[in-house]
C-alpha cells in the first residue's frame, strides 16, 4: 500500500473514532497528533457536537489530506535504485519494506545520527532526520538511492553498536525539504480544499509537533498541516513532554491505529511515564474520552482523560 492509500485509511479510521457522541463532558484538555494524526488532533480540539458540522469539517480535512498526498506521490515518481543495489541491501537486511524514501534507525543517539548525516551531506547528499520519535529511535528521509548509500557507508558501524536499520513502507519523504515543491502546488489548491477552521476555533489546546506550541494561536491551519506533516521534522519527545506538563495530565487516550506513538511517548518520558496512564481507545467499547506513528490522543488533567494522536 502506498502512502496515498495508507494516509487516507489512517485519517478515516481516526475520524470515525472521533464522531460526536451524546454524553457528558469527557474532561479532555488537549490533543497531540503524530504526523498525519495532526488532523485528528484538530478534530478533537474543535470538540464538534453537531454531526453536520463534524461531517463538513472532516470532509474539508479529507480534501486537504488527499491533495497533499497526491501531490507528494507525484513528486515521488522518480527513478529508483538499480536492482543489483536492492539485492545487495536485501542480502544484509531481510526484514522490513523494500528500499524507499524513509528509513528508521534505532540505537544511535540524535547527536550521532546528525553528525553522520552532516558528513554524508557534505559530500553532496540531501538526507535529514525527519522524525525524532524517542532518544534512540529516529527516521531519515530523502532519495532512496541516497538512503541506500548512507546505509552501505555505515553498515559496519551499525552492526558494531547493535543498531537496527529498516526501510519504512512510505512512498513519500514526509517531514523533509524534498516536499517543498509539493507544498507550493498544494497552496494553489486551496479553492478546492475549501475553508478550514482557524486556531481560534479550537476549544482546547492542540499541540504542534515541530516545537512546543499551541495551535490555538495559528491563523492558517492549512499551512500548519503542510509545514508540520510535509516539511518540518517531528520532535516527539520535546513536544509530548511539553503537552503533558502544560495540560497537567495523568491519563492519555491513544486513538491509534497501532501502538507506536504510545511506545515513543513512554520512552521519551522515561521514569515520568509511571505518573501517566496510557489507555488505547477501543471503538467497540464506550470510552471516557473521544478521540500516536499516525496516532491521536487527548491529554487530561489529573483524574481526567486526554487525547493523543500518534504518525
Amino acid at each position: 500500500m502506498d502512502s496515498f492509500a495508507a494516509g487516507l485509511c489512517v485519517y478515516t479510521y481516526q475520524a470515525c473514532c472521533l464522531q460526536p457522541a451524546r454524553r457528558h463532558d469527557d474532561g479532555s484538555v488537549g490533543a497531540l497528533g503524530h504526523s498525519i494524526g495532526l488532523l485528528a488532533a484538530l478534530i478533537a480540539g474543535l470538540r464538534l457536537r453537531r454531526m453536520d458540522d463534524f461531517i463538513d469539517t472532516v470532509a474539508a480535512f479529507l480534501r486537504l489530506l488527499a491533495v497533499s498526498l497526491a501531490r507528494g506521490q507525484q513528486l515521488a515518481i522518480t527513478a529508483g535504485p538499480e536492482q543489483s543495489t536492492v539485492e545487495r541491501y536485501r542480502a544484509k537486511v531481510r526484514r522490513g519494506a523494500d528500499p524507499g524514501p524513509m528509513a528508521s534507525l534505532s540505537g544511535p543517539s540524535r547527536h550521532e545520527i546528525a553528525d553522520a548525516i552532516a558528513e554524508f551531506n557534505h559530500n553532496g547528499g540531501s538526507l535529514s532526520v525527519s522524525l525524532a520519535n524517542s532518544p534512540s529511535s529516529h527516521v531519515l528521509s530523502g532519495p532512496t538511492i541516497e538512503l541506500l548509500n548512507f546505509y552501505f557507508s555505515h553498515v559496519t558501524a551499525f552492526e558494531r553498536v547493535g543498531a537496527t536499520w529498516m526501510f519504512l513502507s512510505n512512498t513519500i519523504p514526509f517531514h523533509s525539504r524534498h516536499m517543498a515543491p509539493a507544498t507550493d502546488r498544494i497552496d494553489l489548491d486551496r479553492r478546492f480544499i475549501g475553508r478550514l477552521p482557524d486556531g481560534a476555533q479550537l476549544r482546547m489546546p492542540v499541540y504542534a509537533t515541530d516545537a512546543p506550541r499551541d495551535l490555538q494561536h495559528s491563523t492558517d491551519l492549512i499551512d500548519e498541516f503542510l509545514q508540520q506533516v510535509l516539511l518540518r521534522p517531528i520532535e516527539w519527545g520535546e513536544v509530548a513532554s511539553h503537552a503533558i506538563a502544560d495540560a497537567s495530565v495523568d491519563q492519555i487516550v491513544d486513538y491509534g491505529p497501532g501502538a507506536a506513538a504510545r511506545r515513543f511517548t513512554r520512552e521519551c518520558l522515561g521514569t515520568a511515564a509511571r505518573r501517566v496512564r496510557f489507555t488505547p481507545f477501543r471503538p467497540s467499547v464506550a470510552s471516557p474520552a473521544p478521540g500516536g506513528q499516525h496516532a491521536m490522543s487527548t491529554l487530561s488533567r489529573p483524574g481526567r482523560p486526554t487525547q493523543r494522536n500518534g504518525g
